[in-house]
């Protein structure tokens, strides 16, 4: 019997590729149907009338109740009884959270959410559109960011823009599919009002110098009295698209060494990743904080105020943690491949109004420099100053404020009118 050739179909029984290609399949579907379902109601929300006081809040594509649009929503919700304050997430758990604390919250899917979305006049996010109902998101969106932008973002990096042009193509039929002009964007210095306005193409008038208002939060729990206790490290590494799991391997690899110092000057080492990190998969030890609550960021402002060093990389994190004027240093075990493969940076890595602290290859250098800090060898006291100054236009806690005021006294928002 002749010997049949086989064709392409047959090298999925064969396991090349079947489990890439089928495993696509079926969100792939699932989200066209979306589209399809939601495009009516995304044109007929386009006439629904909108009540000029009813807001919707969300953050990090609905999946946590965090970040700058978290305490911009409890500072409106405290402070402007005439505006109807939503937060809108796609958690149950986030959902609990803050109906608890007496809040106004749905599920962005529901009817409710839906119907809440339809009738809102704002929406306030801290990534985009995904953070409340992308189908029915309201025709003023104000993007409070995430963090001052380290990394070159959205237009400005040739790898994400890439990526946006792919998007506007298929706006061209689904207009939900990418993340329509902000209406004002807020930031914490005029460095940074200039390079978001340049990644979100929109006029420099649309972005404000606010500043943040988590950092609000920030400022008020470092005004609080510390409760005395152990020396607090924190390591906050940023995200990584190819080695996701780069940051937690390293910590693994060295984590005897770790405990060792933690244990010799008495120390505590609390550990966040970035939100879209994976589980690390590791459990808390005596000296090493290591749990789902610090990996969310649900309150960072707070474990931010509450430690005494910071250990990052290329997170913007560090930015924010310069109002605290404590020491922060530097684990660059991959600059270069970081730079080549992840992400390129608005600033040269290792310029001391970017990186206002040692540049540390491994955690035996980490070690080193943590243990002269403890024995008072801070020689970047004035370098953090110079960045804070540089970063930061305001440290008053009324970032908030400053927000609110440029949504309503002739900002780039009108809030008294359709």
């Amino acid at each position: 019997m002749a010997r049949v050739k086989l064709r392409p179909w047959a090298k999925f029984r064969r396991g090349h590729g079947d489990v890439r290609v089928l495993r696509g399949i079926g969100p792939g579907i699932v989200k066209g149907l979306t589209y399809i379902i939601n495009l009516p109601l995304y044109a007929l929300t386009r006439i629904t009338p909108r009540r000029t006081n009813l807001w919707v809040f969300g953050s990090w594509l609905g999946r946590s109740y965090s970040d700058n649009a978290r305490y911009y929503f409890e500072y409106v919700c405290a402070n402007h009884p005439e505006v109807e304050a939503v937060w809108l997430t796609n958690s149950p758990a986030v959902l609990a959270e803050v109906r608890s604390s007496g809040r106004k919250c749905e599920m962005s899917g529901s009817l409710r959410g839906y119907w809440v979305s339809a009738r809102a006049a704002i929406a306030i996010v801290t990534t985009g559109r995904r953070d409340v109902n992308r189908y029915v998101v309201p025709p003023r969106v104000v993007n409070l960011w995430h963090g001052i932008p380290l990394k070159k973002i959205e237009h400005d990096s040739s790898r994400v823009s890439e990526r946006l042009v792919r998007q506007n193509r298929v706006a061209r039929f689904f207009p939900f599919h990418t993340d329509a002009a902000y209406q004002l964007i807020a930031s914490s210095s005029a460095w940074e009002a200039s390079r978001l306005a340049s990644a979100f193409r929109v006029a420099s008038s649309a972005v404000r110098v606010t500043g943040a208002p988590r950092n609000d939060a920030l400022l008020e729990e470092l005004a609080l009295p510390r409760n005395p206790g152990r020396c607090r490290v924190l390591y906050a590494p940023t995200f990584r698209d190819h080695d996701v799991e780069g940051p937690v391997r390293i910590l693994r690899e060295n984590l005897d060494m770790i405990e060792r110092m933690l244990g010799e000057l008495d120390m505590e080492l609390h550990v966040r990743l970035h939100p879209n990190a994976p589980d690390p998969g590791m459990s808390s030890r005596p000296r090493l904080r290591f749990d789902s609550l610090l990996c969310t960021g649900s309150d960072l402002p707070k474990l931010m105020a509450d430690v005494d060093l910071l250990v990052t990389d290329y997170s913007s994190l560090y930015l924010d943690f310069l109002l605290t004027d404590r020491p922060i240093m530097f684990l660059a075990y991959d600059l270069l491949d970081y730079l080549s493969n992840e992400r390129e940076l608005y600033f040269e890595y290792g310029d001391p109004l970017v990186t206002p602290g040692p540049i540390c290859r491994t955690w035996e250098d980490v070690v080193e420099n943590i243990s002269s800090i403890r024995l008072g060898a801070d020689s970047f006291a004035a370098d953090r100053a110079f960045s804070r100054s540089f970063f930061h236009r305001y440290s008053d806690a009324g970032n908030c404020l400053r927000v609110f005021e440029a949504m309503t006294s002739g900002g780039s928002v009108d809030c008294e009118g359709q």
